[in-house]
């Protein structure tokens, strides 16, 4: 599984092994939970963003190897990124943090989502895609409350001896 922060700033290099630029950000299809591609910026001067579509990846590691590029208009992660995500009875449950998509199909698989903007080192939640509908201010959770919890916890000694007494 990837996130996003797997391939933001990963350099893009077209077939001839010219350095087009690095990647800025994820598109999005949400109604069909699919990545569609990658947002670049170029590395020259005075060049427009453009966009690079999952089928024209060649390769992708350190860098990503493509054969085409495409300049469309597409919803970005950073348009739903810090949006509120409220579940059915209409509390707020957090503020979308990341995505985590699968390797192959590249297939919209969950959304990270914190208790609130500042939760860098706090419990994040990981719901279910399917389970998530986007809305034009929101994102709408209609789940059943099932989730996974990831709580990020420094390594201080205090903290080793509190878990290792469990």
């Amino acid at each position: 599984m990837y996130k996003s922060s797997d391939f933001i700033y990963m350099d893009v290099v077209n077939i001839e092994g010219e350095t087009l630029g690095y990647i800025n950000d994820i598109l999005i299809n949400f109604h069909k939970k699919q990545i569609l591609g990658f947002s670049v910026t170029p590395y020259k001067l005075l060049r427009k963003n453009f966009n690079v579509l999952k089928e024209d990846i060649i390769y992708h590691n350190k860098n990503m190897v493509v054969k085409s590029i495409n300049k469309g208009k597409y919803l970005k992660f950073s348009d739903i990124k810090k949006i509120y995500v409220i579940n059915k009875n209409s509390e707020v449950i957090g503020i979308v943090k990341d995505i985590i998509f699968e390797e192959k199909e590249f297939k919209l698989k969950g959304i990270v989502v914190a208790k609130n903007i500042s939760s860098l080192l706090k419990e994040r939640n990981i719901f279910i895609a399917k389970e998530m509908i986007l809305g034009e201010k929101n994102m709408f959770y209609i789940g059943e409350n099932k989730k996974f919890q990831l709580v990020c916890v420094p390594s201080t000694k205090k903290n080793i001896k509190k878990f290792s007494s469990i």
